[in-house]
């Protein structure tokens, strides 16, 4: 069972949640990527 960070005990909206903050971070994690490469 998950807990997300707003209290919600319902695992469909736990793994809804955790993918809403997947999406949000891979983009990040893509632009932090090619200004490292950008950068070296």
């Amino acid at each position: 069972m998950f807990i997300t960070g707003t209290g919600l005990k319902d695992p469909d909206l736990a793994v809804s949640s955790i993918t809403a903050h997947t999406l949000e971070i891979e983009p990040t994690m893509e632009a932090l990527e090619a200004a490292a490469l950008q950068g070296s």
